[in-house]
């Protein structure tokens, strides 16, 4: 490979690099906008590929006037703002069940704690039931990991912990209910049910 060969690869590299960037800046910001970590796979190649293909069509038919570095520009901010929406529709269709009205059962949510409907107001209060004790939290839910691969916990503030007797009744051991500063981590692994209560 002489200098003139790699002097023709650096002048078309910019071209082809425009093939790439957009989608995985798409997918990248989505995914940071609905807290999931991005792994690098091929498959996320591809579809950074495919996306920025549709974008490059996109913009060189309604900016065909504009020059290489224009367009450039222009895909890096459609790439950054298909993500961010895309990010608000989800959020939107949990809260508002846009596909349930369309008859479609499909559900956007990315875990369990993400299927629970939520009151913007005041936010979600849960009972937690423990595994291999007789323990029971109820709060709100403050912070939650729900990520595969990654330590799964629910973070409960204002919470309540109770002792659960031999019949099965609560007897209350913490009231932190008008404390919001109290908060108590319950890890994914240890949590037999979980029950949402309205307060």
């Amino acid at each position: 490979m002489g200098v003139n060969d790699i002097l023709e690869i650096i002048a078309v590299l910019p071209r082809y690099i425009q093939y790439i960037f957009p989608g995985y800046i798409t997918i990248w910001v989505y995914y940071f906008c609905i807290g999931i970590t991005l792994k690098d796979t091929r498959a996320l190649i591809v579809k950074s590929i495919v996306i920025s293909y549709l974008y490059v069509v996109f913009v060189n038919t309604l900016f065909a006037q504009f020059n290489e570095l224009e367009q450039n520009i222009v895909l890096f901010i459609l790439a950054v703002l298909v993500a961010y929406i895309s990010s608000l529709l989800v959020e939107k269709e949990k809260e508002f069940h846009f596909l349930r009205r369309l008859g479609i059962n499909t559900s956007l949510s990315l875990n369990e704690i993400d299927a629970i409907e939520t009151n913007s107001k005041t936010g979600i209060w849960i009972c937690v039931y423990l595994k291999n004790c007789n323990l029971m939290y109820e709060g709100f839910i403050l912070h939650t990991e729900m990520e595969e691969g990654n330590r799964r916990f629910i973070c409960l503030c204002n919470y309540r912990k109770f002792i659960i007797d031999t019949e099965g009744k609560l007897k209350n051991l913490e009231d932190h209910s008008t404390e919001r500063e109290e908060q108590v981590i319950l890890y994914f692994e240890d949590i037999a049910r979980i029950e949402k209560r309205k307060i």
